[in-house]
């Protein structure tokens, strides 16, 4: 049995992309956990890039496995042109270098008319200077040294991306997150910047962007606005408080408990969709 919220989140579902494959016969390549790739899609670094089955890579996608590993759980669809980068971080104590400096110090050269040789003085050798201290003529001279200067460069690294069960990106999206939980919906070009953490059960709208290392709580709905963050903390929203944060995002009211369920059953139904279509084209 659904109620009113159900039925608002299930209107803004048909909305979405759709993630039925292309009229363009592009094919898939199915792997032995049942995982359908398209050929037009890109992955870089496959050996970091574990899909655990039944999910499906859209044509054009970019998949960088190549910064590091890239998890993504059962009957996740990853909609067409969208990218797939693990987050990046700078370490504060990254590479060391030495260089050797030269430096060219000035010193008093004291040379004797007699015999022509000069010697370096210094405040410790005054006792060694000769009687006819008249004949000396006290010059300056550079001698060169050599120092070592050590220089702390920052070093760029990167997290894994995970990705959990029944989860749906939109096509045209940039994800860069280090987690998405399961039960996640993402609508089309959406932006999920550096190391943002989404919990389970989350539904962010179309054209959202979020800020880097921000933090969804689970059963929010999000999309972009003026304003910061609202976030209403009764269901119905009537007398809530409101609570401002990110410049451009809102949090509308949170989503019912019953898509832990709805999300489930509507993530098995198209992927028995997506797969009986693949089949009807190769019967053709």
């Amino acid at each position: 049995m659904t109620g009113k919220g159900d039925d608002e989140v299930m209107s803004s579902m048909a909305g979405m992309t759709s993630l039925t494959p292309e009229s363009e016969q592009e094919g898939f390549v199915k792997t032995a956990n049942q995982n359908y790739v398209s050929r037009k899609s890109v992955i870089h670094g496959t050996r970091n890039v574990e899909m655990k089955g039944k999910s499906i890579i859209h044509p054009h996608c970019q998949i960088r496995g190549d910064f590091a590993n890239i998890r993504i759980g059962r009957y996740c669809h990853i909609g067409s042109h969208t990218i797939l980068r693990p987050p990046s971080y700078q370490t504060s104590l990254g590479k060391t270098s030495t260089a050797t400096v030269k430096k060219q110090l000035p010193t008093l050269i004291r040379k004797t008319e007699k015999d022509g040789d000069p010697t370096t003085s210094t405040t410790s050798t005054s006792s060694t200077r000769t009687s006819n201290a008249d004949d000396e003529k006290p010059t300056l001279s550079t001698i060169s040294t050599k120092s070592s200067l050590t220089t702390i460069t920052p070093e760029l690294k990167f997290l894994p991306l995970l990705i959990g069960n029944h989860t749906l990106i939109g096509s045209n999206c940039v994800i860069e997150s280090a987690s998405i939980g399961s039960n996640v919906r993402i609508g089309s070009y959406c932006v999920i910047s550096k190391r943002v953490i989404i919990k389970d059960c989350c539904f962010i709208e179309d054209y959202t962007i979020l800020p880097p290392d921000t933090v969804i709580p689970p059963f929010s709905r999000v999309s972009s606005g003026v304003g910061g963050i609202t976030f209403h903390t009764d269901e119905s929203g009537k007398g809530s408080e409101e609570k401002r944060g990110a410049p451009g995002l809102i949090m509308n009211d949170p989503l019912p408990e019953s898509v832990a369920v709805t999300f489930v059953d509507d993530s098995l139904e198209q992927f028995a969709k997506f797969v009986g279509e693949i089949n009807n084209d190769e019967n053709v």
